[in-house]
């Protein structure tokens, strides 16, 4: 298959060469403080490798193995808890290269032991860089991102693909392959294959191509419903966020006054998600999705609140109600498992130990025991012991 077949054999032949040199600097500064026998610093051992799906992260890395002589072991979901003596160990005969794919299906505590133990190179994919969940592991990893390639830069690939096949192809329809992949390399070059199945020459109506459904994040729906100059745009850009309406709610609650400044232009708004707030209630109480097109209809309605487009960058903000209430339920689920801890000492079931944890934090803040007591007594982890240590601030007690 063309993907296989004309797969990048170096970095340098990879479409994002800001990309491409970024990654190779990485592995190279890695090797040469393995070689000279120091201790790889954390940044250096890992990198966040990020990017749309098909931009060609998987090429990237399968380039930099084989310019580079490793040998790539990939760690997922599945397998990543059986790896970590793969980490731990260097290759007898071949240098291992880590791959832990798509990232944000994996909990972070484990990607970042991975890192602290590893003496391998590790590289991080995901699609998602901007997840919350990434903040406490970029800050121990090289962070890149691949950027989506153009239309034109696909259709260069394509037509060199063509001169190697010895397939005649106008410019014009490796042009229309290229926009229909939506910057995906790899579908392009599979739209390109099936039109030359058989053939030393494609046209126009041996094309059998299909729109792909494109998504995009909600900070790139933000931008584009907020900043439409018509009610097209809007619609086109709230067909293609990848988000719950209810959600989207959220975070319009949240940037609105963000984006829009004159108090007419903030009232509007917010009249309009409150609005589509009213049919989100009636979908849940009467079990009618039809009015999903009036939520639809008052959402796109926003972009319509403003008096003119404001062309400076708007940094846009996570809800703070979900941040509020993941917070609220990592809490609660922390107190149950401190609970479950300390509860054999007092006596009492865990469901009734939870009141006791204030006390505990006093102490550890005002001396009465020290944390090595705690962590050797109750066995508390580094987590549970932050947990402690932040309990009840702003309290005064």
């Amino acid at each position: 298959m063309f993907p296989e077949k004309y797969a990048p054999k170096r970095p340098d032949d990879i479409t994002d060469k800001t990309a491409a040199k970024e990654v190779s600097e990485w592995i190279k500064n890695f090797e040469l403080e393995r070689g000279a026998g120091k201790k790889t610093k954390k940044t250096n051992t890992a990198l966040m490798l990020s990017g749309n799906s098909g931009v060609g992260k998987t090429a990237l890395i399968n380039a930099l193995a084989n310019e580079y002589n490793y040998e790539i072991l990939y760690a997922n979901k599945e397998n990543i808890e059986h790896f970590e003596s793969y980490a731990q160990m260097s290759g007898l005969f071949n240098k291992r290269l880590i791959v832990i794919d798509n990232a944000e299906t994996i909990n972070f505590k484990e990607i970042l032991n991975f890192i602290a133990t590893s003496k391998n190179p590790i590289i991080v994919t995901t699609t998602d860089a901007g997840n919350k969940k990434f903040q406490g592991v970029t800050k121990f990893c090289k962070s890149v991102q691949m950027r989506k390639p153009t239309y034109l830069q696909v259709s260069k690939v394509l037509e060199k693909i063509c001169v190697a096949e010895g397939i005649a192809a106008d410019k014009k329809i490796l042009d229309e392959i290229s926009k229909n992949a939506c910057g995906n390399i790899r579908s392009a070059l599979i739209d390109l294959e099936v039109a030359a199945t058989g053939r030393k020459k494609i046209s126009e109506t041996d094309l059998i191509l299909e729109t792909r459904d494109i998504t995009i994040d909600i900070f790139k729906g933000l931008q584009r419903i907020f900043k439409a100059k018509n009610l097209s745009e809007s619609v086109d850009a709230y067909n293609e966020i990848d988000e719950e309406p209810r959600n989207m709610l959220l975070w319009f609650d949240e940037n609105i006054p963000e984006e829009y400044k004159s108090p007419e232009e903030i009232e509007q708004a917010y009249y309009l998600i409150s609005r589509a707030d009213v049919f989100l209630g009636r979908i849940t109480n009467r079990q009618y999705w039809g009015f999903l097109r009036y939520v639809q209809k008052y959402i796109v309605g926003i972009s319509t609140a403003k008096n003119n487009v404001n062309f400076s960058f708007v940094r846009y903000k996570f809800p703070s109600f979900l941040s509020k209430m993941s917070r609220t339920k990592a809490g609660k689920a922390m107190n149950r498992v401190i609970g479950r801890k300390i509860s054999p000492f007092l006596h009492i079931p865990p469901r009734l130990a939870t009141p006791y944890i204030l006390l505990f934090s006093l102490m550890l803040k005002k001396g009465k025991s020290k944390e090595d007591d705690f962590i050797n007594t109750y066995k508390f982890n580094d987590d549970e012991m932050e947990y402690l240590r932040d309990y009840g601030e702003g309290l005064n007690v």
